[in-house]
């Protein structure tokens, strides 16, 4: 499924076997959790911009959602 997507986008499998579009590797929704993880970082950044630095460097369709749910979660959370 997530392999059609990147299609989609214009992805394709190298000669090392991995997915990339030009520069851009696709990320698995299965290290998405890290992804959010490493771009919250100590800045605490807020899910756009996580979103953006994610996108700018991979090809992950579904982290934009990803991490506007697990922003909610996590600020409520932490906030309540």
């Amino acid at each position: 499924m997530e392999k059609g997507k990147w299609s989609k986008l214009g992805a394709s499998k190298d000669d090392m076997g991995l997915w990339r579009n030009g520069l851009l590797y696709c990320v698995s929704k299965a290290v998405h959790a890290m992804m959010a993880h490493l771009t919250h970082g100590l800045a605490h950044s807020g899910k756009n911009a996580m979103a953006a630095s994610v996108q700018n460097s991979w090809i992950s369709p579904g982290f934009p959602a990803f991490v506007a749910k697990i922003c909610f979660f996590l600020c409520y959370l932490f906030t309540s």
